[in-house]
């Protein structure tokens, strides 16, 4: 079994809690429901800051994004989470 995280929001806390997570070496999904990341939240992050971190996401290993995706369905299953995405065209 392995760990993993699912994260959903790509906005800057989202992000850099994607990042945090995938540097400590797991398996991260990161789900945005609109077709860009870093639209929801604060604006409070400059837009350079909020550049840098979405790049270093897009260029980590251990991070998968999904754009215009949402969550059908969650079901525990023997210890783990099974969940059902949906990702639209863009």
């Amino acid at each position: 079994m392995s760990k993993g995280a699912l994260i959903f929001g790509g906005s800057p806390a989202g992000l850099q809690a994607a990042l945090d997570l995938a540097d400590a070496g797991i398996k991260v999904h990161l789900i945005e429901p609109s077709p860009f990341f870093g639209n929801g939240g604060s604006t409070m992050a400059p837009a350079l800051l909020l550049n840098a971190r979405m790049l270093e996401a897009a260029k980590h290993p251990r991070i998968k994004m999904w754009t215009n995706t949402r969550l059908q369905s969650a079901e525990r299953k023997t210890g783990s989470l099974h969940v059902q995405l949906q990702q639209h065209p863009r």
